[in-house]
């Protein structure tokens, strides 16, 4: 319930208060309509997933849906463990005790502090960073080629042995990501890739062909396309 107000507060800051008395209850018919009628799951590197669909961010719209379904599923098996998020997501659906580095968000526990220079005195049992790596360097002035590179190799060294590593990212956003992909040098071999093909919150698995050519918030809104990712250390 939390949550849902917060949501509620966040529209009407965003769009005004007329503006929100117009938009709220659209989306409240609209989340009602997809936990009611639009019930079903995503299949993503062999293992099954219900849709995560929640008003904070109208979820059920994009591919919020699909990557903190994931995430969820993973707090649950990690709850007891040593978790980092990058980017503070997952606080605003799900939560358990866990580090938040986010270099940008000011909250009560996020460490503002670039990703490439955390240095705690711990390894973590599970890294996840959801939509949050195509920032790294490409949202900077001035841009840093490749920087996500170095973050997703500096995550891998804040793994303890055995160590989970997962992220999203949307495609078509940043284009070195992009390159990487095309090229085969992105930094980690265990990616697969979604698709949407419905408004109607309806994604599935591809080939990298499939999605080479996607663009963001074209055809749909937000991520037309998704990598996901993971990185297990030995």
């Amino acid at each position: 319930m939390k949550q849902i107000i917060g949501s509620i507060k966040s529209v009407f800051r965003k769009e005004g208060f007329f503006r929100g008395l117009f938009i709220i209850p659209l989306k409240i018919i609209q989340y009602l309509y997809f936990k009611v009628f639009r019930r079903s799951s995503f299949t993503v590197a062999g293992k099954s997933y219900p849709y995560f669909y929640h008003l904070r961010n109208a979820t059920f719209l994009k591919e919020r849906a699909v990557e903190v379904a994931i995430g969820i599923d993973l707090f649950k098996a990690y709850r007891d463990k040593q978790v980092l998020e990058v980017g503070n997501v997952m606080n605003q659906y799900y939560t358990i005790p866990h580090d938040i580095v986010d270099k940008y968000e000011k909250n009560d526990g996020v460490k503002n502090q670039d990703i490439i220079d955390y240095n705690p005195d711990k390894k973590y049992d599970l890294i996840l960073t959801i939509s949050t790596i195509e920032h790294v360097g490409w949202d900077e002035t001035p841009r840093t080629k490749d920087k996500f590179k170095i973050a997703i190799e500096h995550l891998k060294q804040l793994l303890a042995p055995g160590g989970l590593l997962y992220f999203s990212i949307p495609l078509a956003y940043n284009e070195d990501i992009d390159a990487s992909l095309e090229k085969s040098e992105f930094p980690v071999e265990d990616i697969h890739f979604m698709k949407k093909t419905s408004r109607f919150c309806k994604w599935i698995e591809v080939a990298y062909n499939e999605v080479k050519d996607s663009k963001f918030d074209m055809n749909y809104l937000r991520a037309n396309a998704l990598l996901i990712g993971y990185f297990k250390k030995a």
